[in-house]
């Protein structure tokens, strides 16, 4: 692989890094740690050597660090070089493929050392955002297809998903939100048990900054209605996996009729199905399925930003 030529354009680099092309433009013009080359055009073109010194970055930003220390800290420690990973980070591949494979494989395997060692190995290459949402996505989509094709057994699915379900868990615990952005209460729908789904969305909002009050499975109705009441969020995201139409939508009305003043976002494997089935007026609270989808969702409503 040639880590000298240009090839990835700033679109591209924002998509698979999770960062906004703004913050890049603002991190080559401040630090010039990286100064990617220009095509024709005059459109920028970065290399696997940018990519790799940029993924760096991006971890130790997410570790506390602000981008000024963490660019002192590459260039003290590393010295403009690529960064070293200890033998076992080594025989792992680079690319986002191979370590989704890489994962998949272990958890088939029931072999959860080495698991552990490839999900740290993201981490130190990919943002959080993008390892736990769309690292974990392509990955449980390559297990639905395992399923599907009768490769793997409803024992591997439920290990699979045991070992996603407590590394997602255990990030969205420890994430910071900021104090100036709105409360969101995240829950599954009536009789859901599945919350991978909610769980990713959470982490999405989380590295947007929203306190998200984590509720999940198993939440009945009365005690729902009981936390809004005393938590006053301004938002409400709902999950839903399971396609029970009649259920989703009353569940929905109900919450519309009570709650005035709260802002509702449906979420959840489910959304193709409801999304036919709901009213007009239910249409808005949809969110979608994707990062590209919520992100356009959150854009849209700009009430749920601080003011």
């Amino acid at each position: 692989m040639d880590l000298g030529q240009g090839k990835y354009n700033m679109k591209a680099v924002s998509k698979l890094l999770g960062i906004q092309p703004g913050t890049l433009r603002a991190w080559e013009r401040r630090y010039k740690i990286i100064a990617p080359e220009r095509n024709e055009s005059g459109h920028r073109l970065y290399t696997e050597r940018h990519i790799t010194i940029l993924r760096w970055l991006i971890k130790k930003v997410d570790e506390g660090f602000t981008i000024s220390q963490a660019v002192s800290l590459y260039e003290e420690s590393e010295a403009k070089k690529n960064v070293n990973y200890d033998a076992q980070t080594e025989k792992l591949d680079y690319t986002f493929h191979e370590i989704k494979l890489n994962l998949l494989q272990a958890l088939i395997n029931f072999e959860e050392d080495r698991a552990l060692r490839v999900w740290d190995y993201a981490f130190c290459l990919f943002s959080v955002e993008f390892a736990l949402v769309n690292l974990l996505k392509t990955l449980l989509d390559e297990m639905n297809r395992l399923l599907e094709e009768n490769k793997i057994s409803s024992v591997h699915e439920r290990y699979i998903i045991s070992f996603i379900r407590s590394k997602i868990g255990a990030v969205l615990q420890t994430m910071p939100s900021d104090p100036h952005w709105p409360n969101a209460v995240a829950v599954c729908g009536p009789n859901e048990y599945q919350e991978l789904d909610l769980l990713m969305f959470s982490i999405f909002l989380k590295c947007r900054g929203y306190k998200v009050i984590y509720l999940g499975t198993g939440v009945r109705d009365e005690d729902l209605y009981a936390a809004l009441n005393e938590l006053q969020p301004k938002l409400l995201f709902i999950s839903f996996t399971t396609i029970k139409t009649e259920e989703a939508i009353h569940f929905i009305s109900t919450i519309t009729e009570q709650y005035h003043d709260l802002h509702i976002g449906i979420v959840g494997e489910a959304i193709p199905c409801l999304k036919k089935e709901l009213d007009e007026k239910y249409q808005k609270y949809v969110v979608g399925q994707n990062k590209t989808e919520w992100d356009e969702w959150i854009k849209q409503n700009a009430c749920l930003h601080p003011h």
